[in-house]
């Protein structure tokens, strides 16, 4: 039994750990500081908020009563801070997040062994090796967790999926490709589709809801993932593609708020396009192999479509030892190998635009094939059996502290 330590008696239903304690309430106990005894292990639990690029919202969200406790060596309490909704490399803002941690120890005076740490890498442990400024706790308490299937799942059951026992042909467009929030892969993937004059195959959102300056970064996203050459045929094609922002498929920017572009499906689209191109939150930039899963992976297995991942490398490997599966047959995704972010994005401009020309009946044929439909309807019913919970008993084992439990 897990004991999660609070300073007040109700927990916000708002906060992310909360799906798990209704997957597993059996496996978590709630209780008060005060009722806490100091023989027992017990967690303080802390989700950050990153709030304007620092962590103000994280130092002041420890009370008092809970420092003094995780002070004291002889008190059972530990801190858990619980972070696997974000997935950047932790060198963001100059090691802010690494520094915070640090300063726990240094500055505050904890244990560096009663500091927990559950991150959206799930390379965790690896990509950290790659940092100039190290995490100083221990490698048994860090865990990098896939917390997304479970989300995704609980979104497909409050979404109106396809219809599963059908397989459209015929379709009018190649790939769906949804972009809400701007980010530097997708504007240098933006930049190559217009330059290729491939978007017309696609149907492909566009929103910035989150207001991105283009001027002040663009021009260093066309040399970072051109592997330090600018190319700036892509870059003008983006300049070019931004004039006509938004584009807007099924909902508006301002609608894109509150999880409700996460969670929001429109059949349609899936059913009249080929392909979902997953443009994920985070691409290893910097080659170190971060690698991090969000809903948006999860949500074309779950609307029977085929895909290609634009994200970290090894993504599909994950997937396939999840137990779904990919479309070698449709491309070639030796791309999930690349380590180095620019090559592995090369190839996957490669692949669509492979794909973008390939003929309708070629893809009609493949498509009407029970070999192939079976395939899509395997990777939904392993979605739906998987519930999302595989990787929250990996969180329950990690923090029973269980000695067979290997952290990857």
């Amino acid at each position: 039994m897990i004991r999660l330590v609070y300073d007040k008696t109700v927990y916000s239903n708002n906060r992310s750990f909360q799906l798990l304690l209704d997957k597993f309430p059996n496996s978590f106990v709630e209780e008060t500081l005060e009722a806490s005894g100091k023989e027992i292990m017990r967690y303080y639990l802390i989700e950050p908020c990153v709030v304007n690029g620092n962590y103000s919202e994280l130092i002041s969200s420890i009370s008092l009563q809970a420092l003094a406790k995780l002070q004291d060596d002889q008190d059972g309490l530990n801190l858990l801070i619980y972070f696997p909704t974000e997935g950047f490399d932790l060198n963001f803002h100059k090691y802010l997040f690494v520094n915070y941690i640090n300063s726990l120890i240094t500055k505050y005076g904890i244990n560096r062994n009663k500091i927990f740490f559950c991150f959206g890498d799930i390379n965790l442990k690896e990509s950290l090796k790659f940092n100039t400024v190290k995490l100083n706790i221990p490698d048994t308490n860090i865990l990098g967790l896939n917390i997304f299937e479970c989300i995704a799942f609980r979104d497909s059951s409050k979404a109106s999926p396809a219809s599963f026992l059908e397989f459209p042909l015929n379709r009018k467009k190649r790939f769906l490709c949804k972009n809400g929030v701007s980010r530097a892969h997708r504007v240098y993937l933006a930049g190559a589709f217009y330059n290729k004059k491939l978007l017309d195959k696609f149907y492909f959102s566009w929103l910035n809801h989150t207001k991105w300056e283009y001027k002040e970064r663009s021009p260093d996203i066309f040399y970072k993932f051109n592997n330090q050459e600018i190319n700036i045929k892509f870059y003008r094609s983006f300049l070019e593609f931004v004039k006509k922002e938004p584009y807007i498929l099924d909902i508006t920017s301002e609608e894109a708020t509150d999880r409700i572009n996460q969670k929001y499906i429109n059949t349609k689209l899936y059913n009249d396009s080929y392909a979902s191109l997953v443009t994920e939150t985070v691409v290893d930039e910097d080659n170190k192999g971060v690698l991090f899963i969000s809903e948006k992976t999860y949500k074309p297995i779950y609307n029977l479509h085929p895909f290609i991942n634009v994200g970290g490398p090894g993504i599909l490997k994950l997937l396939r030892d999840d137990g779904y599966a990919t479309f070698p047959e449709l491309f070639d995704e030796s791309y999930d190998e690349i380590k180095n972010c620019s090559d592995r994005i090369k190839q996957i401009i490669t692949e669509v635009e492979k794909f973008c020309n390939k003929d309708s009946k070629v893809l009609d044929d493949i498509y009407s094939s029970k070999t192939f439909q079976d395939k899509l309807l395997h990777n939904l019913n392993n979605f739906k059996n998987r519930k999302g919970t595989e990787q929250i008993k990996k969180l329950i084992n990690w923090l029973e502290r269980k000695d067979t439990f290997t952290l990857v």
